[in-house]
């Protein structure tokens, strides 16, 4: 079992470095200013924050049975794994970005938040408290947010 969460871990770290890698032939691309290696995510990337949501907002305590709620602990654990594990990768993008050091230290910065949410994440889904551990995820979404806010620029419609 150890084997197969390395390999489903090293698989995830290969597509995030796929997701982030600058793809200057992709039309939705050219209008994104210079944050173009983070403007379009990976479908990975948005199942992960899609399933981090789910966790967050869409969970019933109250209807949940023992078994079910103990996947739902075990699933928050492993997405907070997945967050941890991109969360390392942060700096490297910050580098390949063309950021003012401003910029830099504050996208570096909100890395290392999304990494320490992410670790307090898993130890919480560990300890089985919910309300906790849905309040952690919220402010792990609110950090990934905010980094959009500030980097992720999305092409303009043609309206626009």
């Amino acid at each position: 079992m150890p084997k197969v969460m390395i390999a489903a871990a090293l698989l995830f770290i290969a597509l995030l470095m796929q997701a982030c890698a600058t793809d200057l032939d992709r039309p939705e691309l050219k209008k994104t200013g210079n944050a173009e290696i983070h403007a379009v995510s990976n479908a990975m990337l948005r199942t992960v924050m899609r399933k981090i949501r789910s966790q967050a907002i869409d969970h019933d305590d109250a209807s949940r049975s023992a078994e079910e709620e103990a996947e739902y602990f075990s699933e928050a654990a492993r997405i907070a794994d997945s967050i941890e594990a991109s969360a390392q990768f942060i700096p490297k993008i910050g580098k390949r970005l063309t950021l003012n050091p401003q910029e830099l230290a504050t996208f570096t910065a909100l890395g290392d938040k999304l990494r320490q949410q992410a670790e307090e994440v898993r130890w919480l889904a560990i300890a089985g408290g919910a309300m906790s551990l849905r309040k952690k995820m919220n402010q792990t979404i609110e950090t990934c947010n905010s980094c959009h806010d500030l980097f992720r620029t999305m092409p303009k419609s043609e309206k626009e």
